[in-house]
Parts: C-alpha cells; sequence; structure tokens
C-alpha cells in the first residue's frame, strides 16, 4: 500500500495484518509529497501492525517506509510493530529516509533486521517512552548526524546496541542522550564543520567502537569539539565493540583532535579502553595542533601510547586521572607543554611519561613530581628570546635516551633559566633511560 499526497489515519486499537513479502509506504517519490500517517492509539487501545501469518516469525513481511514525500508530522503513537524486517538487513521494521517522523509510546520488536532503520537523512522529530526489543540486529540504525533525534525514556535492548553510520556529523551543538544500550560507532566519524560543531555526550553514555574505527575532531579545515563530561556516578564510557571477555587493546584506532579541535574539548569521569590500534606512533588519543582537559577518567588498555601530544598540542588540564596497562606509556608530549601534566595522576603502566625533544620557550613553567619518570626522547633546548625558566620539582626524576641532553640557554639570543632545587628528602634524580640493571656510564650527553 503506497500513501500517495494524502493522510492515512489509523483509529485507536485498529490491527494491520501483513501478508508476507509486503509492505506500507508513505510518500515513496518525491511526487508524492504531502503523504503522512497518523497512527495514534492509546494506552488502553494500541494499535497493532503484525504478520498475518497463523505461526508468525520475525521478518514474515517487510517494513512501514517513509520516504522523501512524507510529511515531517507523520506520528506513530501507543503503536506495536512486530514481526517485520524481513526485506534486507539493511531496512528495519521502521524505514526513514529523506523525511521524519514522531514515535512514542511504541512496542517495536521480533524484526528479522534492526527494529528501526533510517538512512539519506531520515531522523525522528520524537523518539520518547519506546520499548525495542528481541530485533535480531540493532534496535536503531541511524546516521551519526541524527542521532541526538533520539530522544529519552526509552528501552532499547539489544546486543547490537544502537547502530551509528560514519562519516560526518556538522549539526552546529547537538547531545547523545544515555539510552540503556550503547551506540555502537561503525565506520570513521568526523566531527566538524566550516562553521563548528559541538558534540556534546550526556553522563552514563556508552559508545562502542567497531573494529579499526576512529573518531576524528577539526579535521581539515572543520571546527569540531567534544565535550563527554560524566559524573562519578553516570561514567562516560568509550571502550570496544567486541564481546565481553573477547576485547583486546588496538581493537579500535583513536579518539583524534587536529586543529581544528581547538582547546575546548573536555573528558570528564571518563572511561576509555582499548583503542590505539593504528600504528605506533599514535596514542589512543591523539592530539595535533589541539588542546584538551582530562581529570578524573582512566585511560587503560591501549595497543600504544594512552594519550599521545604532537607539537603545540596541550593539556588545558590533566588531573586525577588514572592510566594503566597501556602497553608503550600512559603519555607521550612535546617538552614544551610537558608542564601541562597536572596532579593527582596514577600511572600504573609503562616505563615513564616519554617527552619528545623540543625548544622549550615558556615563560615559566614547573615539571611537577609524579609516580614515574620524564624519559627524554630527544634533544631538549630551553629559551626564548624574552627568557624561558623551567622548574623541576622535587623528587621527579628525569631519565635521557641514550644520546640525549638537556641545554639551557644554548641557542644563539635564546636565554633559559632551570631551578632543580630538590630536598633532602625528594632529591631530583637525572639519570640513563636504560632499564633497570642495564644502566652505562655514558648512556647519556
Amino acid at each position: 500500500v503506497v500513501v500517495d499526497g494524502a493522510t492515512l489515519t489509523i483509529e485507536p486499537g485498529a490491527i494491520i495484518r501483513f501478508n508476507a513479502n509486503t509492505s506500507l509506504y508513505i510518500g515513496y517519490q518525491a511526487s508524492q509529497a504531502g503523504a503522512t500517517l497518523m497512527a495514534n492509539g492509546t494506552a488502553e487501545k494500541m494499535i497493532t501492525f503484525t504478520s498475518s501469518a497463523a505461526t508468525k516469525s520475525a521478518g514474515d513481511w517487510h517494513y512501514i517506509w517513509f520516504d522523501e514525500g512524507a510529511s515531517e508530522i507523520s506520528s506513530m503513537q501507543y503503536c506495536t510493530v512486530e514481526y517485520g524486517g524481513g526485506y534486507s538487513d539493511r531496512y528495519g521494521a521502521i524505514h526513514v529516509q529523506q523525511s521524519a517522523v514522531s514515535i512514542s509510546h511504541s512496542t517495536v520488536n521480533l524484526s528479522e533486521s534492526h527494529g528501526i532503520s533510517l538512512a539519506e537523512d531520515g531522523y525522528f522529530e520524537a523518539f520518547t517512552n519506546n520499548l525495542v526489543e528481541q530485533n535480531a540486529l540493532s534496535s536503531i540504525s541511524i546516521e551519526a548526524n541524527y542521532a541526538h533525534t533520539i530522544g529519552e525514556g526509552n528501552t532499547l535492548t539489544s546486543e547490537k546496541g544502537i547502530s551509528v553510520k560514519g562519516g560526518i556529523l556538522e549539526m552546529a551543538e547537538v547531545t547523545w542522550l544515555k539510552q540503556s544500550t550503547a551506540y555502537v560507532i561503525e565506520s570513521n566519524l568526523n566531527v566538524g564543520s566550516s562553521s563548528g560543531t559541538s558534540l556534546s555526550l550526556a553522563p552514563g553514555v556508552e559508545i562502542k567502537m567497531g573494529l579499526g574505527v576512529a573518531i576524528y575532531f577539526g579535521r581539515n579545515n572543520n571546527f569540531g569539539t567534544l565535550t563527554a563530561v560524566g559524573t562519578a556516578e553516570n561514567r562516560i564510557k568509550i571502550t570496544s565493540s567486541a564481546q565481553e571477555g573477547a576485547k583486546s587493546a588496538g581493537d579500535w584506532d583513536y579518539l583524534y583532535f587536529d586543529p581544528g579541535a581547538g582547546t575546548s574539548s573536555v573528558l570528564a569521569y571518563c572511561d576509555i579502553e582499548y583503542g590505539g590500534g593504528y600504528s605506533a606512533s599514535y596514542g589512543m588519543i591523539h592530539l595535533n595542533g589541539s588542546g584538551i582537559s582530562v581529570t578524573n577518567s582512566a585511560i587503560s588498555h591501549s595497543e600504544t601510547v594512552g594519550i599521545s601530544l604532537k607539537e603545540d598540542a596541550m593539556f588545558t588540564e590533566c588531573a586525577d586521572n588514572a592510566f594503566e596497562d597501556n602497553t608503550s606509556a600512559p603519555v607521550k608530549i612535546y617538552g614544551n607543554y610537558a608542564h601541562t601534566i597536572g596532579t593527582g595522576n596514577s600511572f600504573n603502566t609503562g616505563p615513564g611519561i616519554l617527552v619528545s625533544g623540543d625548544n622549550i620557550e615558556q615563560s615559566e613553567v614547573t615539571w611537577l613530581k609524579h609516580e614515574i619518570p620524564y624519559i627524554l626522547e630527544g634533544d631538549m633546548e630551553l629559551g626564548s628570546s624574552s627568557g624561558s625558566k623551567l622548574t623541576i620539582e622535587p623528587g621527579a626524576t628525569v631519565n635521557f635516551a641514550s644520546g640525549t641532553w638537556f641545554r639551557v640557554g644554548a641557542a644563539t639570543g635564546a636565554f633559559g633559566v632551570l631551578v632543580a632545587d630538590g630536598t633532602p628528602e625528594n632529591k631530583i634524580t637525572f639519570s640513563s633511560a636504560a632499564p633497570s640493571g642495564f644502566e652505562s656510564a655514558g648512556d647519556w650527553d
């Protein structure tokens, strides 16, 4: 049945049974503009869309399809949609593309595919207080650009979660709300636009990353930021989409913050794990010419570094985090911004904080004492034309890779001061980065 430029109203309590391989289309093409479905039942009189088979099975019929001719005022309230999804694994029992629909207080279950699928800029005008369960694939399959249209009060039960297609998220300001299942990122996602995009994750949100998947912020001359602020009771989790017990370090690639991400992104009360699979040069969180605040978060099980920062990348705040079981090191950062690693962090991982060779040109900064040493991987120069001062906190340890140096005020026209004043109880140590027991005189310069 195709609704062509008309309004089909279904009364409360009605039952619609579909024969095998049949569908209900609302505005199947642009010429059918204005096609509308009003299927608004009540709590006492639900509308039911089901199979006509004597013995019902998932996939008995195809779908209710809202296409480009469908009106955005189409509504389904207090409906039950069951035993559909039989066309292919691309389309759910309800499918929305190039249009929108409001769905509330409804049940979608026993689909042979997704419960609900949305594609080609399909979105929800509203989606609240629904039950989506016992569907073969995801509860909802949706484009990243419209995942924020999934509203509150829903019970979504699926091991496949909410399937979020990659591509570009370019809405100005959106929030992904906490749902009863995870958002599963299926392919690489770029968050950003020429006018700026802000993605926020509500407390309690869980994101599962597919194999080899990355999320980029502010890439390709676009501007995009991430605000993932959980609470102590409702932490945000970003993890692998592999089943529990089968997750491995490096399952997914990274969260990548390019120059267009600026310095406004925030991670607080987040658990980020099992990434770092791209290459040894990139951590599970990677910053390139940008800055980020990371507090009260757990960074663990990266196949490489927990967080890696390239030149001119920094922490706007880095405090009270737990770095655990990251293969290479907890943090890799350039010398000019090593002072942005703050207090209260625990580093149960790796040999030390890797510090890339650099020119330290800050006017006055301090390297704090941490549980593990700073490991200088390249030559360090301290000084600038206006003067630079580096203080090393009592109790800190600075280890040097083979053949490296730390020079103060050596470059022509550069002025630098190093203050390394320990105490009898908290001496400062400058030593070799060779493994314990393998140190030799002359390891560093």
